[in-house]
């Protein structure tokens, strides 16, 4: 069962915005590969209450799998958990 963890991050990302680590309760952990990435816009909303994120699941050198995520668009813009993937 995935685990749900809502929660900001600290990301480390390359020269094109690409992450390559990031931090969560104190620990460090480098991303090996990138599984997954997809851009999601809320087209429910008008254009300028539009939420804007772009979506990675990684894999860790220790290799456990987690989805991430960049809030995009006008406004705040942070980096969040979403959720440790068991069965990925």
């Amino acid at each position: 069962m995935d685990i749900f963890i809502g929660e900001g991050i600290s990301v480390e990302v390359d020269s094109i915005g690409i992450p390559e680590s990031f931090i969560w309760n104190g620990e460090k952990f480098i991303i090996d590969r990138i599984l997954f990435e997809e851009r999601r816009v809320d087209l429910k909303r008008r254009w300028y209450q539009r939420k804007h994120k772009k979506i990675y699941i990684v894999k860790t050198k220790e290799g456990r799998i987690f989805e991430i995520y960049k809030i995009l668009g006008y406004g705040k813009r942070e980096w969040r958990l979403y959720k440790e993937l068991k069965n990925f």
